[in-house]
């Protein structure tokens, strides 16, 4: 972290609301990044990217100088992300009206790939991740944290990243290879 967030940080904690629009501005955009790429929703991922701003603001006082804050934005919107996706009414949604094939507006490692065939396999194995599977994958895979980060952001061990990353990692494998993609 550099000196400058210490002290938007620092600043956002004594309640000075200029400071907090300029962590957000600085970090809107990797919030939104995250909820879409578990969402696979504009609407959905904006609506949780406000709700997490809303609730950093509220609990501002709780954030701490000396960790970067989009650690922990990282884990707010993933565990918002994770609510919605275990919701009832959001599988039911999800049931009667599948989300449109959507390109992700983020790019990243996924949008190297040569085909937007391919692009849009991966993205159904994925939606078909269970929640947490899907957490790793897309901190993982399509973020590129380290095994470390994203079990700081989970809040779980290492292991179980590792467990949950081969399995969702398995799962897209075997996927893409039922659509007759060579994993080689």
């Amino acid at each position: 972290m550099d000196e400058q967030e210490y002290m938007l940080i620092e600043r956002c904690r004594s309640g000075d609301a200029d400071a907090f629009g300029e962590l957000a501005t600085r970090y809107e955009a990797l919030a939104y990044r995250i909820a879409f790429r578990m969402l696979r929703d504009g609407d959905d991922a904006a609506d949780i990217v406000q709700e997490a701003f809303l609730r950093i603001w509220r609990h501002r006082r709780s954030l701490h100088p000396r960790r970067t804050f989009s650690t922990w934005l990282y884990r707010i919107v993933i565990n918002l992300c994770l609510d919605r996706l275990k919701s009832a009414h959001y599988r039911l949604r999800l049931a009667h009206h599948p989300l449109p094939d959507t390109p992700d507006p983020a790019g990243g490692p996924e949008s190297l790939l040569t085909g937007k065939e391919i692009q849009r396999h991966i993205h159904e194995a994925a939606a078909a991740l269970s929640p947490v599977q899907k957490s790793v994958f897309v901190l993982r895979d399509l973020e590129g944290l380290s095994i470390k980060e994203v079990a700081g952001i989970l809040g779980t061990g290492t292991g179980a990243v590792k467990t949950n990353l081969y399995l969702a990692r398995k799962q897209i494998r075997e996927t893409l290879e039922s659509a007759g993609y060579d994993h080689e």
